[in-house]
C-alpha cells in the first residue's frame, strides 16, 4: 500500500514580495490589521516599521472607544509605533480622531468625564514626526462637532510637502508668511479656522509657486479672501455656513493659469471679483454675488449657472453680468430660476453664439417657461443638442400643452436647421409640448429627436 506525500511546509509569500508592492498591500489595511501583520515575522516587522504610508482614521468614530481608557490606550499603541519606526521616509500620513472634548462629555455620566489623553499634544507631536521624516500627502480629519485644534506651524512649513488635507475645525496658519516657501501642489480645507488671514493668503499667492488646485470648504477666520497665483489651475470656493446663513466675504482670485473655478454657496452679502483669461469650466451654484466683476472668460467652454429661486434687482444685475461675460461658451446648464429671470428682465442683448449644448434643468416643465425658452433659443443660432430635465414631480395638466406645432413653426428659431439632437427628460410630467398628432413635419423642424422619455419609458 503507497504511503501519502509528505505534506510541503507552507510558504511565506508575503515576506517574499518586493518592498514596493508589499508596502502597497499593507497601506490597504487598517491600523489594526497593520499592526498584526508587524506581528508575524522578522521581515514583516521590517516592513511594518518601513512603511511609507501611515493610516490611522478606523477609530474616528467614537462608538468604537468604549471608556477613556481604550482612547489612551489607542493614542498609545500609535505612539509607540511612531517611535519604534524612526526615521524612515513617510509619503502619506492619514490620521482621522474624534477629540478628547466631544468624548468627555459622552463618558461623563460613567464618570470619567477628566480625559488626560492630550490628543492634541501628541497629534502635533505625529505631525512633526511625520514632517521629520519628508512626509509628502497629509490628510487630517477631526470629527469632533466642537473641539478645535490647533496644528502645529511644522506642516506649512514642511518643503517635502505635496498635498494637504484638513477636514474639521481646526486652526491653521498662524505662523505663515509670504517669505515662507512651499512645494505644496495641492491643498484642501474644509470647516477651518485660519489664523492671520491676511498673511495666510498672501502665502498662498506668493510662496506656494507650485500650487495648482486650491479648495475652500466652510473656512473662516476673515472676510477677505485675495489670491494671486501664477501657478493655479483649479479652484472651488463652499462658504461656510452658520445659523444665520452663509458666511459674508470678499473673494478675490487671479490666476492666467486658471482653468476651473466652482463657488458654491456665497452669501448675499459677499463680493466676487475674478480674473482668469484662460477659464475654461466654471461652475456657480446658489446666490449671486452683490458686488461683482467677472472679467472677460474669453476661453469659457462649460458654464453651469445654477441660482437660487430669490433673485432680487441685484442679483438680476450679476446674473446679466455673468451671462455677458461667457460669450464664447460651448456649453451651457442653466437651472429654472435663472431661464425665469432672462424672461422678466428682457435680457435680448446677451448674446451666446457660440453655445451648442444647452441645458436646462427645471423643477416642473409647464407653459410658463416657454417664453423664457424662447427668449433663450432665439440668441443660440448654432445650438447643436438641447436638453431639457425635469424633475419627477406630478403638475396641474391645465399648465401644461398649451403650445401645439404651429406656435413652434412661427417662432423662427434660427437653431432649428443645425439642431442635432434634443432630449426631453419628463418622466412624469405633462409635456409643454403637445406632441399629439406628432408628423414628419415635426422631425424635419427638430431634425432628430434621439431621446424623448415618456412614463411609460416608450422611446419615439
Amino acid at each position: 500500500m503507497a504511503t501519502p506525500p509528505e505534506t510541503s511546509p507552507e510558504v511565506d509569500r508575503f515576506s517574499n514580495l518586493p518592498n514596493e508592492i508589499a508596502h502597497h498591500i499593507l497601506s490597504l489595511l487598517s491600523f489594526k490589521d497593520f499592526t498584526r501583520v508587524g506581528c508575524v515575522s522578522k521581515r514583516c516587522k521590517r516592513l511594518h516599521l518601513s512603511a511609507p504610508s501611515i493610516k490611522f482614521c478606523e477609530f474616528s468614530n467614537v462608538t468604537n472607544i468604549s471608556s477613556c481608557d481604550v482612547h489612551k490606550m489607542l493614542l498609545d499603541s500609535f505612539d509607540r509605533f511612531l517611535n519604534q519606526r524612526g526615521d524612515n521616509k513617510i509619503r502619506s500620513f492619514h490620521f482621522s480622531w474624534c477629540f478628547r472634548s466631544f468624548l468627555s462629555d459622552m463618558f461623563e455620566d460613567e464618570g470619567m468625564s477628566n480625559c488626560y489623553c492630550d490628543d492634541d499634544v501628541r497629534l502635533n507631536a505625529w505631525i512633526d514626526s511625520a514632517v521629520r521624516c519628508n512626509v509628502e500627502v497629509v490628510q487630517i480629519v477631526n470629527s469632533s462637532p466642537d473641539w478645535y485644534q490647533r496644528l502645529s506651524s511644522s506642516l506649512l512649513l514642511c518643503q517635502s510637502l505635496r498635498s494637504l488635507l484638513v477636514d474639521g475645525k481646526a486652526f491653521i496658519g498662524c505662523e505663515v508668511t509670504s517669505s515662507t516657501l512651499s512645494n505644496l501642489e495641492y491643498l484642501e480645507l474644509k470647516n477651518v479656522m485660519i489664523d492671520n488671514d491676511k498673511e495666510f493668503w498672501e502665502w498662498v499667492s506668493y510662496s506656494c509657486k507650485c500650487l495648482k488646485d486650491l479648495h475652500l470648504e466652510g473656512v473662516s477666520g476673515g472676510k477677505d479672501i485675495i489670491i494671486e497665483s501664477s501657478s493655479l489651475e483649479s479652484f472651488s470656493f463652499n462658504s461656510a455656513c452658520f445659523l444665520e446663513g452663509p458666511y459674508s466675504c470678499n473673494l478675490n482670485i487671479s490666476g492666467d493659469r486658471l482653468e476651473k473655478i466652482s463657488i458654491n454657496g456665497v452669501a448675499t452679502g459677499s463680493s466676487f471679483m475674478i480674473s482668469a483669461p484662460n477659464l475654461k469650466r466654471l461652475r456657480w451654484h446658489g446666490s449671486l454675488a452683490r458686488q461683482h466683476n467677472f472679467g472677460e472668460l474669453p476661453c469659457l467652454e462649460i458654464a453651469d449657472i445654477s441660482a437660487d429661486s430669490l433673485f432680487d434687482e441685484v442679483n438680476h444685475l450679476a446674473l446679466f453680468g455673468l451671462l455677458c461675460s461667457i460669450p464664447r461658451v460651448k456649453v451651457l446648464i442653466l437651472s429654472e430660476p435663472v431661464v425665469k429671470a432672462v424672461l422678466e428682465q428682457g435680457f435680448m442683448s446677451v448674446q451666446l453664439d457660440c453655445v451648442r449644448y444647452l441645458r436646462l434643468k427645471f423643477l416642473m416643465l409647464t407653459d410658463d417657461l416657454i417664453p423664457a425658452l424662447i427668449t433663450l433659443l432665439g440668441v443660440m443660432p448654432d445650438l447643436s443638442y438641447l436638453l431639457v430635465n425635469s424633475m419627477p414631480i406630478l403638475c396641474d395638466e391645465s399648465k401644461c400643452a398649451g403650445f401645439d406645432m404651429e406656435f413652434w413653426k412661427v417662432q423662427n428659431l434660427a437653431f432649428v436647421d443645425k439642431i442635432k439632437e434634443v432630449t426631453l427628460d419628463v418622466a412624469m410630467v405633462l409635456m409643454s409640448l403637445n406632441l399629439q398628432g406628432t408628423s414628419l413635419d415635426m422631425l424635419r423642424i427638430w431634425r432628430l429627436w434621439s431621446f424623448i422619455t415618456f412614463p411609460n419609458n416608450v422611446m419615439l
